[in-house]
């Protein structure tokens, strides 16, 4: 097994997830790599750390604050993207955003921008990483997956447990309830991705805008077109009220399911080399944890990278007991959304480190109540975290 001789950082992106590892394979002198996990929100230029002119980059999801910072290789001169790593379900969940994003009602939806723009920021990421296709290599992941000898992917399995919606339920009833809820030009890609010839990325039926990212080994596999289903089956009764009364309150409630499909096949990567491990969580939801704790997986490690920026809904004592880190880091900004009355870090996953004992490196100062209670100048005062 090759070994990573590495230097890490875990930058100061704001809001957002970036972790960097300079490398060099051990007893080759000349395999020299700087390997991106995730870019942050594109709100500084990230370039400046990569020590070696051959990148890879691993995009844990396609939200903005993961895989912003992409721009910043764009044209680069001085470095060279050889591979950039994605979640299997990436062509799926694109799909379903754009199911979102023509249901009947959305345009005339008052005070729902917020919502539409980030679902067309989804999408928009998704044609770019199509167009960085045609000059970089770009790979499916999913669970088993083997990087460098010493980093294992842990999420997504490479198949999803749904039910069979296609072929249990009745296909006319199915159309009906498309045709409802979607568009009529939507409605007819859409009931010929799932129930015609399949390639929806034809000429006729270009549901996705441009080829596919991936190629499988069986392009029409049902599990897949299931998944789709899966979701608006799963979320029919909001679905059918946004149709019946679009308002922002029913629009959020399915972004918000929509955002928890993002989490649940989020990249999780474990590295280990020797005695140093170090789990990289992404986004991960608590279903992740819960899935990898019930099959076994080996998810302790040294260092954690909290999932989602502190949120209090991707971790549990249980989840961190069978990660047991003795340092856990936090890449926020402060960060509230929606109605919540705390920001990231939340102040549950405080309370839980420290009852832990573990130790707690943070990427900006945590303000509660307008009052700094942790600071990061001993942590991230040259704008990272560095782990030797």
């Amino acid at each position: 097994m090759r070994r990573l001789v590495r230097n890490i950082k875990v930058l100061n992106v704001g809001q957002g997830d970036c972790v960097v590892f300079n490398a060099l394979y051990d007893g080759d002198r000349n395999a020299k790599m700087t390997i991106y996990i995730d870019l942050g929100p594109g709100n500084i230029d990230i370039t400046k750390e990569a020590k070696y002119n051959d990148i890879d980059i691993f995009l844990t999801h396609h939200h903005d604050d993961h895989m912003g910072g992409l721009r910043y290789f764009i044209g680069s001169q001085f470095h060279r993207i050889n591979n950039i790593y994605v979640p299997d379900y990436l062509d799926e969940l694109t799909l379903i955003a754009k199911a979102i994003l023509n249901l009947k009602g959305i345009r005339s939806a008052k005070d729902c921008i917020e919502f539409i723009n980030e679902l067309n920021d989804i999408v928009n990421n998704y044609n770019f990483l199509v167009s960085l296709s045609k000059s970089s290599h770009i790979q499916v992941c999913h669970q088993d997956d083997i990087f460098y000898g010493c980093m294992r992917c842990l999420n997504p399995p490479q198949y999803l447990n749904v039910y069979k919606w296609i072929q249990e339920c009745d296909e006319n009833e199915l159309k009906e309830m498309f045709y409802t809820l979607f568009e009529k030009e939507f409605a007819d890609q859409f009931n010929e991705y799932i129930f015609g010839n399949f390639n929806v990325l034809n000429e006729e039926y270009q549901i996705l805008d441009e080829n596919r990212l991936f190629s499988y080994e069986n392009n029409n596999d049902i599990s897949r077109r299931n998944y789709v289903v899966d979701f608006i089956m799963r979320n029919r009764e909001l679905l059918m009220a946004f149709h019946h009364k679009p308002t922002r309150k029913r629009l959020s409630k399915i972004y918000r399911q929509y955002t928890k499909c993002c989490h649940d096949t989020c990249l999780v990567l474990r590295y280990q080399e020797e005695d140093f491990s170090f789990l990289l969580t992404g986004d991960a939801s608590k279903k992740v944890f819960k899935r990898l704790i019930n099959n076994n997986e080996l998810i302790y490690s040294q260092y954690l990278k909290v999932p989602h920026h502190g949120s209090k809904n991707n971790l549990t004592s249980k989840i961190l007991s069978w990660i047991n880190p003795e340092v856990a880091i936090i890449s926020h900004d402060n960060g509230r959304f929606g109605k919540a009355k705390d920001s990231h870090p939340n102040q549950e996953i405080l309370d839980m480190l420290t009852k832990n004992k573990t130790k707690i490196l943070i990427t900006n100062d945590v303000i509660k109540d307008g009052k700094i209670i942790m600071k990061k100048k001993n942590h991230c005062s040259d704008g990272y975290i560095e782990i030797k």
